[in-house]
């Protein structure tokens, strides 16, 4: 027998070897789950600080709908990506993470969607979020969003493609206004609404101006023309109720 023979042989013995260890592992590990049952039920929603679309029992109660009592229930009869399927089918909930830990405790880690603002159409009222994502306001909670009224030219309550360029352009704008530190932090946008022909009036919590923006196009011009208002024409002329930046090269105050 040469010295590659003898090599083959000898890399086909320690392949063996090593798959009886993975198997006895794995059958170890088999019998050692056998017949353990779930102790313990945690529910973490990891941003409960800033919103309440959802609470530890509503995750309770949806897993109890589906998958019957768990509590007490044998482990390996218990299957974890189905539970964070579930989850995840309710609108609120952007991610879940379903894992046991050695105690046989189980634990749901929830993180919910993150609004950007309220659109109000046709008596309904949907969240949206950064990816233009949409789901129902069901109850009420003080979160100082801003509210989108008026002709919005889209279906709020369907997820449909065709609705994707104005839906990025909106949020394209309102994020960039929200980024604009030399006046929105003082200035909050209140409401915004949209008129027949597409134009755009955002209202203030504070001051008198209401923002003739026009579409949600060309943001990055429009904003400049309102830090212009903001630093120079309204400290020098005062406040003024209507200013209009959605023509070219002009900041038209009444």
């Amino acid at each position: 027998m040469n010295k590659k023979h003898t090599t083959i042989i000898l890399s086909l013995i320690i392949c063996f070897c090593f798959i009886i260890v993975l198997y006895s592992s794995c059958m170890i590990g088999a019998k050692q789950n056998k017949g353990i049952c779930c102790t313990d039920i945690k529910v973490e929603i990891l941003d409960s600080s800033k919103y309440s679309f959802i609470n530890n029992k509503d995750i309770i109660n949806i897993i109890k709908k589906d998958c019957g009592y768990i509590l007490g229930k044998l482990k390996d009869s218990i299957y974890l990506d189905r539970i964070e399927n579930i989850l995840e089918q309710q609108k609120a909930i952007l991610h879940s993470e379903a894992y046991f830990t050695k105690d046989a405790c189980l634990h749901i880690k929830i993180k919910q969607r993150e609004p950007i603002a309220i659109l109000i159409k046709d008596n309904k009222k949907v969240y949206i979020d950064e990816s233009a994502y949409r789901f129902p306001v069901e109850k009420d909670i003080d979160m100082k969003l801003p509210v989108i009224y008026g002709d919005i030219p889209i279906k709020i309550d369907n997820q449909q493609k065709k609705d994707y360029k104005w839906l990025a352009n909106f949020i394209h704008m309102l994020k960039s206004i929200q980024a604009e530190k030399d006046w929105h932090n003082d200035i909050n946008i209140n409401t915004i609404s949209i008129s027949s022909d597409g134009d755009m009036s955002l209202k203030c919590d504070k001051g008198k101006e209401t923002i003739i923006f026009g579409p949600p196009d060309n943001c990055d011009i429009k904003l400049k023309k309102l830090r212009d208002y903001y630093s120079y024409i309204a400290p020098q002329k005062g406040s003024y109720k209507s200013v209009n930046v959605k023509f070219k090269g002009q900041i038209i105050c009444k």
